[in-house]
């Protein structure tokens, strides 16, 4: 059973927060939801590669918020040789087991942009 801190539909986020609270220590992140999430999103450039013929290393990953986990953890994870990832106003998610998140991705250096501020 999904929850969410702010009672929100589950079609407005990418993963459930529990407490505003834990949010520094990422032993509390949603790991299940974030990586179900990152599996969406790596199903959506499998269809763009293959249905509409763009090339990998012409797809940027980007993201807002919980968006920009998201976009950091496929990153971080995919297989794929994507051209970048922008990421606005988030964190680095999983960063306690990061070297295990990571493990085994061979797309080698992504070009990256991540900012945060006020």
């Amino acid at each position: 059973h999904d929850y969410c801190l702010l009672k929100c539909n589950a079609r407005h986020r990418w993963f459930d927060i529990k407490a505003l609270d834990k949010l520094t220590n990422s032993i509390h992140d949603d790991e299940t939801g974030m990586m179900r999430s990152v599996a969406a999103v790596e199903s959506l450039i499998e269809k763009e590669v293959k249905e509409r013929g763009i090339k990998e290393d012409r797809i940027v990953i980007g993201g807002f918020s919980q968006g920009c986990v998201i976009s950091v953890l496929t990153a971080l994870r995919t297989q794929r040789n994507v051209a970048g990832v922008i990421s606005l106003s988030g964190w680095l998610p999983l960063s306690h087991k990061i070297e295990e998140v990571s493990a085994g991705t061979e797309s080698g250096l992504i070009n990256t942009i991540l900012t945060s501020g006020v």
